[in-house]
């Protein structure tokens, strides 16, 4: 039987794609993460109760979505994780399967692992579908520069990535080059050449496709999954210098967080140097958190815009002033900027998000209790 026949059943059972993981373990129920929290798969059943995968069913099932009948041999010799997509063409989903190692085999018993499958649309999202504003196109001029998208793991970054390229295949002939670890969403071109690199199957590493791609490819737009180190955040303000549209991620809990994150990278001796490159070259920031809807049965998205659109921000930058990058996000309404609070104080108010779940995200919380006072 094949890994999508399979996992078929269990999609079946839960009928929404908006709950977007499954865990698997031998000899545990499988589990669902919903906005609720990760339920087990017996509470969507509506027949007899679904028993918990055997370490048989479990090691095949990996078999038939990777395509390797070895591949438990192979990470066991590697003492790493594995990643990959499979299409689940039955709900036009595409699969990312993540495998990773608890124990090896011992005193006569199997290894044990785990799976983590999570569905992805065929289809890119556009940012009116994720809950985000068009005027973050405005952030994809062909003058170029550096566009981040933080937040923390499982808070969307890479579907908003994915959302800001297809904006721009669709809206303009350029030479789009993609770095990522998985190709979770397939972009077909439309206006746009786009050419989608996987690290490191198709290419070593990150740092080496920003190599390969200024020399010689002819890119305009490249994005970059994860940004991690500093010779890789060094290439790309190599790459906006040179008038490349550049798009990448990295971790920190808002925008203002990213550009300490990103100064952070840097010696203390070379920072000055780095801010004022950042003042001259970063387009924006766009921080963003998942949460769940009141009704529970979906996700809301919250975020914040940080513009580098006007002197104040670029010299705050430069400066590294971040409580007053703070206050010129606050009070940058009509250059598109917007605080994480005042997204959550209108999410609160239009009963998308329940009060106390904002409290809990937001990291100014005295003054969100001023936006939304308990009623």
């Amino acid at each position: 039987m094949s890994g999508e026949a399979l996992i078929a059943p269990i999609l079946r059972m839960i009928e929404t794609d908006a709950y977007t993981d499954l865990f698997m373990r031998s000899g545990v129920e499988t589990r669902v993460k919903t906005p609720r929290g990760w339920m087990p798969i017996s509470s969507f059943a509506k027949g007899a109760r679904p028993q918990p995968p055997t370490q048989e069913w479990l090691t095949g099932f990996v078999a038939d979505m990777c395509g390797r009948n070895n591949w438990l041999d192979e990470m066991l010799e590697s003492k790493s994780g594995m990643a990959f997509m499979f299409p689940f063409d039955e709900r036009q989903l595409r699969l990312r399967c993540k495998v990773a190692l608890c124990a090896p085999p011992s005193a006569g018993k199997p290894p044990d692992f785990t799976v983590n499958v999570r569905n992805l649309p065929v289809v890119v999202p556009t940012l009116l579908d994720l809950g985000l504003p068009l005027g973050l196109t405005q952030m994809l001029s062909p003058a170029g520069g550096l566009v981040i998208v933080t937040g923390q793991i499982c808070s969307g970054k890479t579907t908003t990535l994915a959302s800001l390229i297809r904006s721009i295949n669709e809206s303009r002939h350029a030479n789009i080059i993609t770095l990522e670890h998985l190709q979770e969403y397939i972009h077909t071109p439309e206006k746009s050449i786009v050419t989608q690199r996987t690290v490191p199957d198709a290419v070593p590493s990150f740092l080496q496709g920003i190599h390969d791609a200024l020399d010689g490819q002819a890119v305009d737009v490249m994005m970059i999954g994860e940004v991690v180190d500093k010779p890789t955040m060094e290439a790309l303000f190599r790459m906006a210098e040179s008038g490349h549209l550049v798009l990448a991620t990295l971790h920190a809990g808002n925008a203002v967080g990213a550009i300490s994150r990103i100064v952070g990278m840097f010696p203390g001796e070379e920072r000055a140097a780095r801010l004022e490159m950042l003042a001259d070259k970063l387009v924006g920031v766009v921080a963003q958190r998942l949460l769940p809807h009141t009704n529970q049965e979906k996700y809301v998205l919250a975020y914040e815009v940080l513009r580098n659109s006007t002197p104040a921000v670029a010299n705050a930058i430069k400066e590294n002033n971040l409580v007053e990058l703070q206050n010129q996000m606050q009070q940058g309404g009509a250059q598109g900027m917007v605080t994480l609070n005042q997204i959550l104080a209108k999410l609160v108010k239009e009963k998308q998000v329940e009060r106390n779940v904002a409290l809990s995200v937001t990291y100014a919380r005295s003054d969100l209790e001023q936006l939304v006072p308990r009623s």
